[in-house]
């Protein structure tokens, strides 16, 4: 395993962040019809998307690192775990409140692409090669290095 690049973290966490505002959206206009049920239904979007996201952190993941073949690991390489990784994501994020762009950015000097969150849980965000997004990648470069590909 390697640590992930920059780049990749940060389209992962793209995609975490705007997830949850693009549910309730879709949410809201598939309902708009009628009166009282968009409430739950982007009520029930929202309760969905943390059980995802819950789900996911158990394995080290978020939606946006699974789809990239990211995964968070402690130092022995082994997924982080749900404790572990609510006090990485809720205390070490979410706690940064208005600083958010400290914790990040860290992640751009540390030579081990650490942000602030990372180090508070012990923790290094790696690239397993795996993950939809990767497959695809595999697939078009694999095509483009045969005889005959495009």
């Amino acid at each position: 395993m390697r640590i992930a690049s920059r780049g990749r973290r940060l389209v992962a966490g793209l995609i975490d962040v705007a997830l949850l505002p693009a549910v309730a959206v879709l949410g809201l206009d598939w309902t708009s019809v009628r009166e009282g049920i968009p409430t739950l239904i982007v009520g029930g979007a929202i309760l969905l998307w943390w059980a995802a996201t819950l789900g996911f952190w158990t394995d080290g993941r978020s939606v946006g690192k699974w789809l990239l073949g990211l995964r968070v690991v402690n130092g022995a390489g082994r997924p982080l775990g749900f404790l572990r990784m609510m006090v990485r994501e809720v205390v070490g994020k979410l706690g940064s409140g208005p600083t958010l762009a400290l914790p990040l950015g860290w992640i751009l000097v540390d030579a081990d692409r650490q942000g602030l969150h990372d180090k508070l849980a012990a923790s290094y965000v790696v690239d397993e090669a795996t993950g939809p997004v990767r497959r695809v990648e595999e697939k078009l470069a694999s095509r483009a290095s045969s005889p005959g590909g495009a």
